[in-house]
């Protein structure tokens, strides 16, 4: 397959493969067997559910675990629909809960999606999920009156959509400010726009903490936080080679004047305190962890206001200091931003609005503990440069095999 062009097309185990250049593609396919008179509708047993094109393309889950695909149920007949009527049934078929969807009140609406995502063949349904949203997207963009936030939510949940397969979703759940389905797609989509995340993440700090609070979020953001804000004051000790004495100490050298040196002290204190509410900062770790790319992202921070640079900066300075005096916190277990994400969304904040920081007086004892941050982390490198060559020298000594069941060993570092 070194370049060359081929023009065979190759069909194994529901699959087809098609040789291009130096690549393959594997398509999942499969084509039932038919008959010209079950597709006019004159064969005594219809076994087809409906007159559509007999081509069915099974999900890559079926495919990735080696499952069978189940073969398509047997549909009624015209007679059979008559007498259906007087009969219950189980749950609507796809086709028949997205045309209820078109017309049906939001109660209705969540209770038909929640019977048919709770059948046992979800798998099978993951390709039409994407349909069902797209259609109670669009009934609630036309429909001001009608939105059901379970329904989407329970679609969400599913992790079977993206922002691909709906980008109305997550601007209709902005609109009508449903900040915890807003936070399922900052946790499941994969394939968020940059300039969304940013809408996202200035909706969040423009919310107001009294009612931010008054939301209800998924659990484990909120626990974390919980935790991070319970123990704000309990520092276990020195971690990264920062501690918030040091910072007091590298702070005397940036300073101008003796005259502006006490109140430069008082506002450039390392922040100690969250100062964003519970609810708001668990919303704002979503943003953290979504993934970006850095050249699209910066254009959209610089639309940011300064007050709102500076409130975010002020939380992910707490956000440092908490990592970097308390060790536990990264094994908790809890969804949470890491220390690399922390610092990265810094540096991309400073990158896109250091001119208008330097001019803020607010932002002034923030920056100057920015830079004791990073005196800090050239301080550790240092120190630990220095021991490098120990430290390699350990690792080429030869270990002595028979030391018996008791040895004292004395080692000499220059």
């Amino acid at each position: 397959m070194a370049g060359k062009l081929y023009g065979q097309l190759w069909s194994y185990s529901s699959k087809l493969f098609i040789p291009h250049g130096k690549a393959l593609s594997v398509i999942p396919f499969a084509c039932p067997r038919s008959s010209l008179a079950s597709a006019l509708g004159k064969l005594k047993q219809v076994k087809s559910e409906e007159t559509k094109p007999l081509t069915l393309v099974p999900s890559w889950n079926t495919i990735l675990h080696g499952e069978k695909a189940v073969p398509p149920k047997p549909v009624e007949t015209r007679k059979t629909r008559t007498t259906r009527k007087t009969q219950l049934s189980p749950s609507l078929t796809i086709d028949q809960v997205q045309d209820l969807i078109k017309t049906a009140p939001a109660e209705e609406v969540q209770k038909e999606v929640e019977r048919l995502l709770s059948r046992q063949d979800l798998q099978d349904l993951q390709l039409s999920l994407g349909q069902l949203a797209l259609t109670v997207v669009s009934r609630s963009l036309a429909d001001p009156a009608f939105y059901s936030s379970s329904t989407l939510t329970q679609l969400v949940h599913t992790q079977c959509l993206s922002h691909s397969v709906c980008p109305d979703l997550l601007p209709l759940a902005l609109e009508k400010k449903d900040y915890f389905l807003c936070q399922l797609c900052l946790q499941f989509f994969p394939d968020i726009p940059e300039a969304m995340t940013c809408a996202c993440l200035k909706a969040f700090i423009s919310l107001p903490d009294a009612d931010a609070e008054k939301l209800s979020l998924e659990p484990d953001s909120v626990s974390f936080m919980e935790m991070l804000i319970s123990n704000e004051h309990a520092q276990t000790g020195l971690q990264n080679g920062f501690s918030p004495t040091s910072c007091e100490e590298d702070r005397t050298d940036t300073i101008d004047g003796p005259q502006t040196k006490a109140k430069e002290r008082e506002n450039a204190s390392p922040q100690q305190i969250c100062p964003l509410g519970l609810h708001k900062a668990a919303l704002i770790n979503e943003v953290l962890q979504t993934a970006y790319s850095e050249t699209f992202l910066l254009p959209h921070l610089k639309d940011f206001s300064s007050d709102h640079v500076v409130r975010f900066l002020q939380y992910l300075e707490f956000l440092y200091l908490r990592y970097s005096t308390d060790s536990l916190i990264q094994t908790h277990g809890c969804r949470s931003p890491s220390l690399n994400q922390i610092m990265d969304w810094v540096c991309m904040l400073l990158d896109a609005h250091f001119t208008v920081l330097v001019m803020t007086p607010v932002a002034k004892g923030l920056l100057l503990n920015l830079q004791c941050f990073v005196r800090s982390q050239v301080r550790l490198f240092s120190e630990l440069g220095k021991i490098e060559g120990s430290l390699q020298e350990l690792n080429n000594m030869k270990i002595k095999k028979d030391t018996g069941e008791y040895s004292i060993e004395i080692i000499e570092l220059y």
